[in-house]
C-alpha cells in the first residue's frame, strides 16, 4: 500500500540522516506498518464472482474512487493507469484508453479497448482539469488508503482482505477459466510480456490482437452485467 511504501522510505531516509548526526533520532523508529493501515493481506487472492458482484454493488455511488475500482473490474489494468488516466488518453470515437509507454510499467504503450458498460463509468470532464479522477487540476486520483478503508466499511467485516490489485488478478483468472479468451489475448488485454509472449516470443510477436481483446471485454463485461442483480449461491 502506500502507506506502507512511504513508512519505509522514510524510515530509509531518517536512518540515513540520523547516522551522519543531521538528526537526533529517527522518527520513524518504533512505528509498525500495521498501525497505519492493519496487516497487509496475502498477494494471491482471486475475488470469487460473488465477491465481484458485492464489489460492484458496494461502489453505487460512483464517486470518483467507485468509478475507479468498477473500471478495474471491467478491464483488469492497474489501478496507477485507471487512476491516473488522463484525457489525452481517452479516444472515445474510437471506443478505448491509449495508455503511452512512460504510463506503464513495462514501458510499452498500451490500448484498452472501451466496452459501453465502461464508458457510462467516465466522468464529466471538469474544465482545467487534465486528469479524469484527481481533485486538483492537474493530479490524478490520490487518497487510496482512506477511499478503500471507506469501501471496505461498506462491504462489511464478514468480506476477508483484499487488495485493489486482486481485481487484476481475478480478471485474469475468471477470463482464463470461464474460457472467454485463450491466454495470450488475456496477456495482450493487461499487457503482460511475460508467460505466453515471454522471451523471444514476446520480441517478435508484436500482433495487437486488437479485435479479440475487444470481443473478450465485451463478454467479460456481460458476465459483469449479470453479476449487477443480486447474486445467490447454493
Amino acid at each position: 500500500s502506500c502507506a506502507r511504501h512511504c513508512l519505509s522510505y522514510a524510515t530509509r531516509l531518517f536512518t540515513w540522516a540520523e547516522q551522519r548526526g543531521l538528526i537526533d533520532r529517527n522518527p520513524c523508529a518504533g512505528i509498525k506498518p500495521s498501525i497505519l493501515i492493519g496487516p497487509e493481506p496475502k498477494g494471491d487472492r482471486v475475488l470469487s464472482l460473488d465477491e465481484l458482484a458485492a464489489i460492484w454493488k458496494a461502489t453505487s455511488s460512483l464517486d470518483n474512487h467507485d468509478r475507479i475500482v468498477r473500471l478495474l473490474i471491467l478491464t483488469g489494468q492497474r489501478r496507477c493507469e485507471i487512476g491516473g488516466l488522463e484525457w489525452s488518453e481517452i479516444n472515445l470515437a474510437a471506443k478505448q484508453i491509449e495508455l503511452p509507454a512512460k504510463r506503464c510499467k513495462n514501458g510499452r504503450p498500451h490500448i484498452v479497448p472501451l466496452t459501453d458498460l465502461a464508458i457510462s463509468l467516465l466522468p464529466e470532464r471538469r474544465e482545467g482539469h487534465r486528469h479524469l479522477f484527481g481533485k486538483k487540476p492537474r493530479q490524478p486520483f490520490s487518497g487510496w488508503s482512506q477511499t478503500k478503508r471507506r469501501l471496505n466499511q461498506r462491504l462489511g467485516a464478514d468480506f476477508a482482505p483484499w487488495t485493489l490489485h486482486d481485481l487484476r488478478r481475478s480478471f485474469v483468472t475468471h477470463l482464463n477459466e470461464l474460457g472467454i479468451a485463450e491466454p495470450h489475448i488475456v496477456e495482450a488485454i493487461v499487457n503482460h510480456v511475460s508467460g505466453v509472449k515471454g522471451g523471444v516470443a514476446g520480441i517478435y510477436n508484436r500482433a495487437a490482437y486488437l479485435p479479440e481483446r475487444r470481443k473478450a471485454l465485451e463478454a467479460w463485461s456481460g458476465v459483469i452485467s449479470s453479476l449487477r442483480q443480486p447474486v445467490t449461491t447454493s
